[in-house]
C-alpha cells in the first residue's frame, strides 16, 4: 500500500498537497491520500460536494517524468475518469457507465463520480500534480443540480469496506501507470478510450450554459476532442470549443 487512510479531513487533495511537498521520496508519484469522510469537499465550478462516509475520496499524486510531458496535463482528469471506470467495468461487466465529458463517471445515466485535478508549483522542487477522485459507493448525495447514483443502488450485497481498500489500491496504481502511458504516447489513446466509454457521441445534440448562466443556453451537435481534451462541437455552422462547460443532452444521433 503505498498511500494513507485518516478518519476525516476537510479534503483529501488540500492533505495530499501536504504530503507533496515534503518531496518526491516522502510522496512519490502514484502515493496517494483517501479520507473515510471529507468536511469541505468541492467538485467542480467550487461546488460543494457532499462526502458522505462509505463513499471513496481519494487523491492521487503525480509527479511528471519529465518536464516536456506538462503538455499532456490537461488530459489527466479524464484519463483518471477513464481508468476508474474501467476498473469497474472489469470487477462489475452488468454495471451501465459511461463518461460524461469532461470527467464525470454515470451509472445509468446518473452522476455516480467525478475528479478534480491540480498543478502545484512546489518551492525547489518540480510541479506536480494531485488528482481528487470522489465516487459513490454506498450512498448519494441528495438536493445537487443534477441526479446522483452510487453502486449501492444496483448491488444490495456490496460489501464496501472490501471495495474502498481495493480501489484505494488499484485506482491509484493503474492511474500512475497511465499518466506514464500519456507521457510516453500522447493522448492519443486517452481519446479513443473516452469515445468507446462516452455517454455523449459525435453527432449527439448536447446544450449546455453560457457563463454558468441559466440564461443564453447554447445549442450545437458534438464533433470530436480538441488537442487539450477540449470539446468540439458545431453551433450555428461555426466550429466552438467546449473547456468546462456543463453539458446536457438534447437527442442522440441515433434519433
Amino acid at each position: 500500500m503505498n498511500g494513507v487512510v485518516v478518519q476525516s479531513c476537510e479534503s483529501t487533495s488540500l492533505l495530499a498537497r501536504e504530503y507533496g511537498s515534503e518531496g518526491a521520496e516522502a510522496a512519490p508519484h502514484g502515493f496517494w491520500v483517501s479520507s473515510r469522510e471529507q468536511t469541505g469537499g468541492r467538485g467542480r465550478w467550487g461546488r460543494q460536494w457532499e462526502s458522505q462516509r462509505g463513499n471513496l475520496f481519494l487523491s492521487i499524486i503525480l509527479r511528471p517524468a519529465r518536464p516536456t510531458s506538462q503538455e499532456h496535463w490537461t488530459w489527466i482528469p479524464m484519463l483518471g475518469a477513464i481508468t476508474t471506470l474501467e476498473i469497474l467495468k472489469v470487477r462489475w461487466p452488468a454495471l451501465r457507465l459511461t463518461l460524461k465529458w469532461p470527467n464525470d463517471v454515470w451509472l445509468d445515466g446518473k452522476k455516480a463520480g467525478g475528479l478534480l485535478c491540480e498543478s502545484i508549483a512546489a518551492s525547489g522542487q518540480n510541479t506536480y500534480l494531485v488528482l481528487g477522485l470522489g465516487l459513490n459507493l454506498a450512498s448519494a448525495p441528495k438536493g445537487l443540480d443534477q441526479e446522483t447514483a452510487c453502486l449501492a443502488d444496483v448491488m444490495s450485497d456490496l460489501d464496501v469496506e472490501a471495495e474502498l481498500a481495493r480501489l484505494r489500491d488499484e485506482v491509484s496504481a493503474k492511474v500512475a501507470q497511465a499518466v506514464r502511458r500519456l507521457e510516453r504516447e500522447g493522448p492519443v489513446f486517452v481519446s479513443e478510450a473516452f469515445w468507446r466509454h462516452a455517454h455523449f457521441k459525435v453527432g449527439d445534440s448536447i446544450c449546455w450554459a453560457r457563463d454558468q448562466s441559466p440564461q443564453g443556453d447554447m445549442q450545437g451537435v458534438v464533433e470530436g476532442l480538441g488537442s487539450f481534451g477540449e470539446l468540439w462541437v458545431i453551433a450555428d455552422k461555426k466550429r466552438v470549443a467546449l473547456y468546462a462547460e456543463e453539458i446536457r443532452g438534447l437527442r442522440s444521433a441515433g434519433g
